[in-house]
């Protein structure tokens, strides 16, 4: 994410935060004879800033992706996507919406 931000500070900030894990809950649209269908609700992630810490930075995530999972052979796809970023209490402009895609397997 940080490679896509033009302020200096900003993508500084969120290369000092690194890799984040993303919650997300999701809800079962669909099931066909291989597949199930589902949207994912991810919460937003909250990186806190303090005394001795830049400022807080929040990141908002789109609650209209999702994706499928088949559960023969246990594949799954989806799209996550950051729709805001926020610098302390201000949201940072210049954000424009990215989509991250996965493909993998899963247990």
């Amino acid at each position: 994410m940080a490679s896509v931000i033009t302020d200096e500070s900003v993508a500084s900030r969120l290369r000092e935060i690194g890799v984040v894990q993303v919650k997300a809950a999701y809800d079962f649209l669909q099931m066909d004879n291989v597949s199930y269908h589902f949207a994912l609700l991810p919460d937003d992630v909250i990186c806190l800033g303090g005394s001795d810490v830049p400022e807080t930075v929040k990141i908002v995530f789109s609650q209209i992706f999702g994706g499928d999972a088949d559960y023969h052979y246990h594949n799954i796809i989806f799209n996550l996507s950051p729709t805001e970023l926020w610098v302390g209490d201000k949201k940072y402009e210049p954000f424009q919406q990215l989509v991250y895609h996965y493909e993998g397997t899963y247990e």
